[in-house]
């Protein structure tokens, strides 16, 4: 990977930023800019994930925000781990160097088990994409791994299209007539209004597509 932060550390820490395990970039905590709920950020609050060490929680308004300097222009990948519930609220947003590509994921505030990708510039508008879990249940408090490939299409250079896999399995494509844009900025946040934490772990870039069987299989801890 270009970059990867496993998110491991320990309830002691402090850190405001993380530098990544493997490659360059950093991740900031950046607590909310509104509101009166003090955001914040819990380290190694999350013990459930099979796969790995602790990870920690944000709740109350608190950002992760980071960078990964020298994607291409041309394509990327980022894959995570993430806890939501339906009344944590929690979004994740990725956004191009040139702003031009503006991703959002949010749980479908009226049908909690779809996740919804929308291709936006201001608010979450402009669904795009969905993933259907099998019930309200299976993503309520529940860890999953996600993977989203953004590229320039091969047949059309003016087009751009989006891979987005749930838990090691495609779930969903989308294209669209814009021109392909590096990875500038990816975001993963807890509104002020949320009553739930959302924990976050093992986010990794790259300039390649990868097997996302692979990365579920590692944050289930290989079983068997």
């Amino acid at each position: 990977p270009r970059a990867y932060w496993s998110l491991e550390d320990g309830t002691q820490s402090v850190t405001a930023s993380v530098v990544p395990t493997t490659g360059v970039g950093t991740l900031f905590f950046v607590p909310p800019t509104t509101g009166t709920t003090p955001g914040r950020i819990t380290w190694g609050a999350a013990k459930d994930l099979p796969g790995s060490l602790q990870s920690p929680t944000l709740t109350g308004g608190g950002s992760l925000v980071g960078v990964a300097p020298g994607l291409p222009d041309t394509g990327w990948t980022i894959a995570w781990a993430e806890r939501m519930s339906t009344a944590s609220g929690s979004y994740t947003q990725f956004d191009s160097a040139n702003g031009l590509i503006i991703l959002g994921f949010i749980l479908d505030p009226g049908t909690p088990n779809v996740l919804d990708v929308y291709l936006t510039s201001t608010t979450f508008s402009g669904l795009i994409m969905t993933h259907t879990f099998t019930d309200e249940a299976a993503v309520d408090g529940v860890w999953h791994t996600y993977l989203l490939r953004v590229q320039q299409s091969t047949s059309a250079p003016t087009e751009t299209e989006f891979f987005l896999d749930v838990d090691g399995e495609f779930s969903d494509v989308y294209s669209q007539v814009q021109v392909c844009n590096k990875l500038g900025r990816f975001q993963f946040s807890s509104p002020a209004s949320s009553t739930t934490d959302t924990a976050i772990g093992h986010i990794a870039v790259w300039d390649v597509y990868i097997i996302s069987a692979d990365i579920y299989d590692a944050a289930q801890g290989f079983p068997g």
